[in-house]
């Protein structure tokens, strides 16, 4: 289902994942049963998750869940590039670039330059949000990731001022 979804044949995606078409086609007939780090790969392909895969649960990931995945897989990216400055108007512009690449991650085709406006003219939203770690963001004796409660404050966030984008 999935595959003719996406208008996919299953030559590209045996060949996208390294299998072979005949085992690819056994798998999608049901008449063989894929390892399970064959199904992690079909879930990381299609963006679901294996229990999707499975049966076992009918929901897919909105594309909200999506955005804030991939803003979670690039937390280490802000605090290797803030701790880097340790200042928090650059931190809070790192946590701007990093939100908006995902964004871009997230809405492919969707994106525009309106929205990259859009995105860009809530600093002030950022900085109010992280007012409250600004002493420990700039005490260069302490980690970005050592500080309590902010990977969530973030991640919640980024996802209240990017909802609207998901409508």
């Amino acid at each position: 289902k999935l595959r003719k979804e996406r208008n996919l044949t299953q030559k590209k995606i045996a060949e996208d994942l390294g299998i072979s078409q005949p085992s690819y086609r056994q798998w999608e007939s049901g008449a063989r049963k894929p390892s399970g780090e064959t199904l992690e790969k079909f879930a990381d392909y299609f963006d679901v998750t294996t229990d999707f895969l499975l049966g076992r649960d009918s929901t897919q990931k909105t594309d909200l869940d999506k955005f804030v995945d991939e803003l979670e897989r690039r937390y280490d990216d802000i605090i290797n590039l803030s701790f880097m400055n340790s200042d928090f108007f650059d931190f809070c512009i790192v946590i701007e670039e990093i939100a908006l690449n995902s964004l871009r991650v997230t809405l492919g085709k969707k994106m525009n330059n309106k929205i990259v406006e859009d995105y860009s003219s809530v600093g002030h939203k950022r900085q109010l949000y992280l007012s409250s770690f600004e002493s420990q963001i700039e005490n260069k004796a302490i980690k970005a990731s050592n500080i309590p409660n902010l990977k969530e404050t973030i991640l919640e966030q980024e996802l209240k001022i990017a909802s609207q984008y998901f409508k």
